[in-house]
């Protein structure tokens, strides 16, 4: 059998000047050498070997550039004319503005090919989680690393500890993790450790034998027995209590337990994903969970970011919730406007909640008089963040439109317009809010340094005139 050898391209060139030049410096110390012990002048001898190096040195560059570099250019010319990356990359861009095409392309070709790369990786992330994760609305960076850890401890039967606030949709995630494992075939069984009272939290998870306690008139398997083979989602892990918990450590550790009023034990194959919305290390401290118990549970911890961290996420859940009522719904540009600006306390089970409420009360397209009053107080009072919807001025501009399906749209102009002048505004009112400071303005929204530096230049916004507006 003939054996294969692949070679990485970004070693092979180095390699391949490296031993040019190798030859180029052995030939001439060689000729040089030779050509003095014969009595001649090397000097025209060594111009003529130069040449040869010169000409195999550019023979071998031409080769390069015609294997490698010539059908990576037809790839980027290829994928900068496919409408689906065109539409994604405008997203990410400032409009347009005439007096800066620079902005849209950039300078030089390196450039280019790493911001197409870049943003074609983005591209590729978005399509993997829309596809591995049908169930899950959401594309912002924060849920997308969330799904890339979901995916790489799917696989395993490690045990995982989901930690977010309420609402953020972490049995969802459970749910997601268990489909994806080897376990898929068999069953996951849910438990809420909060809404058991605490005396029949140990029967539903271990089961109980006839005549255990008053009113046990029959045997009854526990949550540890029917998710057998499967996995077993134990939610808000913090509220159970220390008698249970001792009892869950055990079984954490033996993989056997007993039901309630026996005495064999039962050999249990389970995989457990834990949740809580509470800090466990408090809780600790308070003596109120076991250290012990947090250290098997804490294999792998996943946190769940809340609505707040999910930017543009928002727009896509809305959409969604809305399509569940199986009618076509659109919602208008001030509520739009609210529903970014809001801050979301009771994150996706709040959103739901609002927009099953909007589709009763709509007679297709969400106003704002169908949204709850939290979100009608942003006109008058701006929200969490003190922002409010966007200025007369600009709310007017956006309603002048030549377009003719301008009335069959959520709102007037294009999704793109809407959406950068939705994040143009709220960078505006953070940098007033904070004097102009760029560091706090990103804590108040919620984003990296670095990445509020290139919005405030993306939109032209300038920070001097925030600075003066505070003083």
């Amino acid at each position: 059998m003939q054996r294969e050898y692949r070679v990485k391209i970004y070693l092979l060139i180095p390699v391949i000047f490296t031993g040019l030049s190798l030859i180029a410096l052995i030939g001439a110390y060689e000729i040089t050498d030779y050509v003095r012990r014969a009595g001649q002048e090397p000097f025209r001898f060594v111009v003529y070997w130069a040449l040869i190096i010169i000409s195999l040195c550019g023979a071998v560059s031409i080769l390069v550039a015609r294997r490698i570099m010539r059908p990576l250019e037809r790839f980027i010319d290829r994928v900068e004319r496919n409408s689906i990356f065109r539409a994604s990359r405008t997203r990410g861009q400032t409009q347009a503005q005439p007096e800066q095409p620079e902005a849209q392309r950039p300078a030089d070709e390196f450039s280019r090919m790493t911001q197409v790369f870049d943003h074609l990786s983005e591209i590729l992330d978005v399509i993997e989680a829309r596809e591995l994760f049908p169930s899950i609305v959401g594309q912002s960076p924060a849920m997308r690393a969330v799904m890339a850890q979901v995916k790489s401890v799917a696989q395993s039967d490690a045990t995982v500890l989901l930690l977010g606030e309420s609402g953020v949709g972490k049995d969802l995630v459970a749910r997601t993790m268990h489909d994806m494992s080897p376990r898929r075939d068999h069953p996951m069984v849910s438990l809420n450790c909060a809404a058991i009272p605490e005396g029949l939290l140990e029967s539903e998870l271990f089961g109980h034998e006839r005549g255990a306690f008053t009113g046990a008139h029959e045997r009854r398997l526990g949550k540890f027995e029917l998710a057998d083979k499967g996995t077993l989602f134990l939610d808000e892990i913090g509220d159970m209590p220390l008698s249970t918990q001792a009892k869950l450590l055990r079984v954490l550790q033996d993989k056997t337990f007993e039901r309630v009023g026996g005495n064999r034990p039962i050999r249990t194959d389970i995989r457990i994903i834990a949740a809580t919305n509470q800090d466990l290390s408090e809780r600790i401290r308070d003596q109120r969970f076991r250290e012990d118990l947090y250290y098997r549970i804490n294999v792998v911890r996943i946190p769940i970011p809340p609505m707040r961290e999910r930017h543009g996420d928002v727009v896509l859940l809305a959409h969604h919730f809305l399509a569940l009522h199986g009618q076509e719904y659109s919602i208008d540009d001030k509520a739009l406007n609210a529903l970014s600006l809001y801050a979301w306390p009771g994150n996706v089970r709040e959103l739901a909640n609002v927009m099953e409420r909007a589709a009763i009360l709509c007679d297709g397209v969400v106003k704002m008089e169908h949204l709850p009053p939290e979100l009608l107080n942003l006109q008058q009072s701006g929200s969490k963040d003190g922002a409010e919807l966007l200025p007369a001025d600009e709310r007017h501009g956006a309603q002048a439109t030549d377009n003719p399906l301008a009335d069959a749209l959520p709102f007037s102009d294009s999704l793109d317009e809407h959406l950068a002048r939705v994040e143009k505004d709220m960078i505006r009112r953070a940098l007033k809010q904070t004097g102009g400071v760029q560091v706090r303005a990103a804590e108040l929204l919620g984003i990296k340094d670095r990445s509020m530096w290139h919005r405030v230049k993306k939109h032209g916004i300038v920070v001097g005139k925030m600075e003066n507006a505070k003083k």
